[in-house]
């Protein structure tokens, strides 16, 4: 794939990307997500070391690489924000663990991720995940109060547990 075709369809993918924006500003979540997946697929690849074998004798400038990852990040951490307004959390899920393999220190990937395993509960999961984004990022209060909720919601299964246990001994 020649190089110019590669910018092609990155600048597609943005622009894809900006309408989801739009979108999702004017709460039309479900346009907004098609926007978003529409962009994802633009750019999904596009980075690809394989790529380089359509350009011989040249790879794909770092900047570019770096361009393309970040815009695919936005647009699956944008999608990861429509599931929850639509409480998708299984797809939440899915899109915040994509965005954790291009990006393990992203503080909102694991924030969002924790939320929706909480919704689901998975306190667990919730509590690992809300660990990490305060990790990342200690500042941020809504990730904190959503650590205390599922330090709680982990408390609280644990409580249950065990009156579940007494109550086989009895």
């Amino acid at each position: 794939m020649p190089a110019d075709t590669i910018n092609v369809k990155l600048a597609k993918g943005k622009e894809e990307k900006d309408k989801g924006n739009a979108q999702f500003k004017a709460g039309n979540v479900t346009e907004a997500l098609r926007s978003y997946h529409t962009a994802t697929l633009y750019l999904t690849g596009l980075d690809n070391a394989a790529m380089s074998a359509f350009v011989p004798g040249q790879a794909l400038a770092e900047e570019l690489k770096a361009d393309i990852k970040e815009t695919l990040k936005a647009c699956y951490s944008n999608m990861a924000a429509c599931y929850i307004k639509q409480s998708k959390f299984d797809k939440c899920i899915s899109t915040c663990t994509k965005i954790i393999a291009l990006d393990p220190a992203n503080p909102k990937a694991h924030y969002r991720r924790g939320l929706s395993y909480l919704a689901l509960n998975n306190a667990d999961a919730a509590l690992s995940d809300q660990k990490k984004a305060a990790e990342l990022a200690p500042q941020d209060k809504g990730i904190r109060e959503e650590l205390g909720k599922a330090a709680a919601a982990v408390k609280e299964g644990e409580e249950k547990a065990r009156a579940v246990f007494r109550g086989k001994l009895a």
